[in-house]
């Protein structure tokens, strides 16, 4: 399952903690998480 930058980046900005994210999409881990947030800034 592919999950977007976009959609990543979406749920923390609407409030969602990585707990949260990590409990609604299971297949993802923190290092998903804290890549995407890195690659927002960088990019």
């Amino acid at each position: 399952m592919r999950i977007t930058v976009s959609l990543i980046v979406n749920l923390v900005a609407n409030g969602m903690t990585a707990d949260q994210i990590l409990a609604d999409y299971p297949y993802l881990e923190g290092e998903d998480i804290r890549q995407a947030l890195t690659y927002t800034r960088e990019g």
